[in-house]
């Protein structure tokens, strides 16, 4: 199975793990650029990406702004819907219980291998 897994956002973290090989190749883009592309080359069977959420306790920094990763997750939604793969959102808190990977630098493309794995990992049986 191939995972894309994407952590949306001003700088969006992507990656891509095949289940059957264990291979895994991240990348940073800038919001979605060049997801499309990607989503094409790539042809994955599934589509997991982080949640947005607006807590109370964040809310007031967040006036103002316009919510670049929430535009990220429509983008997100519409090529998916276009290509006819499926989505699945989840929770920053659902990515915590996996270790981070070594040798991923990027905290954007970290997050995008923890929810693979989280995804993977709950397809499995394994959580």
């Amino acid at each position: 199975m191939k995972i894309l897994a994407i952590d949306p956002g001003q700088t969006t973290g992507v990656l891509l793990m095949d289940t059957h090989t264990g291979s895994t190749l991240g990348a940073e883009l800038r919001l979605w650029e060049r997801l499309d592309a990607l989503i094409q080359r790539t042809k994955p069977d599934v589509i997991v990406y982080e949640a947005f959420r607006l807590y109370p306790h964040l809310a007031k920094a967040q006036i103002g702004k316009s919510f670049p990763t929430v535009q990220v997750i429509g983008v997100i939604k519409y090529l998916a819907n276009q290509a006819c793969i499926p989505t699945v959102e989840q929770t920053a808190a659902m990515r915590k219980h996996v270790p981070k990977r070594p040798g991923i630098t990027s905290p954007h493309v970290q997050s995008a291998y923890q929810h693979a794995e989280t995804y993977r990992r709950r397809k499995e049986g394994h959580l």
